[in-house]
């Protein structure tokens, strides 16, 4: 999973590599195991020609053709979006769409990389130089680790998250980014 998710391997590749090309009950958890049964009986066939409608090719010869799309981080990404969308469909149709909020370390650590620019203007009435500086730079490292943290139970793209943790990582102005991603928590927490 590793690999996959660092994108030096392929869905398919650890379909085939891993699971033997066969997707088992063993290798999801109850939950995967029941959208899995219900979005490949009722969703995924057209999700599919839908995504990739205009390059399935038309040569009568349906399961080739089907299978003829290519084995891409692209095409997944644009399928990945039909079936998040698909997920929620499900969770809401279950009654399970709200998220079970389990507080960690991450979220005392972006609290307080959102709370650094008022800590810091606290602090300018009694600290100056090199001590004000190294606080700084401690709550920007607090804040960055909250923002990746974060942002990684948000499902939040990776690119996107790499970008907030960077602009976490600024003194003072880091702390902007950490209050977008509690900002996002909330909601997350706030959605039906």
């Amino acid at each position: 999973m590793a690999r996959l998710l660092a994108r030096e391997i392929t869905g398919s590749q650890l379909y085939f590599d891993v699971c033997d090309g066969k997707l088992t009950p063993d290798d999801l958890n109850p939950q995967g195991n029941d959208f899995t049964a219900w979005y490949d009986e009722r969703q995924f066939a057209n999700d599919y020609e839908q995504v990739f409608k205009a390059e399935i090719p038309a040569t009568g010869h349906a399961i080739d053709d089907f299978c003829s799309i290519a084995d891409s981080f692209a095409n997944c990404d644009r399928l990945v979006r039909a079936l998040d969308q698909r997920f929620s469909q499900w969770q809401a149709a279950q009654g399970s769409n709200s998220p079970s909020f389990k507080p960690h370390i991450g979220h005392a650590a972006l609290l307080l990389g959102a709370a650094g620019f008022l800590i810091l203007l606290a602090l300018t009435l009694t600290l100056t130089g090199a001590p004000l500086k190294a606080i700084a730079v401690a709550l920007a490292f607090t804040g960055a680790f909250g923002v990746y943290r974060c942002s990684t139970d948000l499902e939040t793209p990776t690119l996107a998250t790499r970008l907030l943790t960077a602009l976490a990582l600024v003194p003072v102005a880091g702390s902007f980014a950490c209050l977008l991603v509690v900002l996002r928590v909330i909601q997350r927490l706030q959605d039906p």
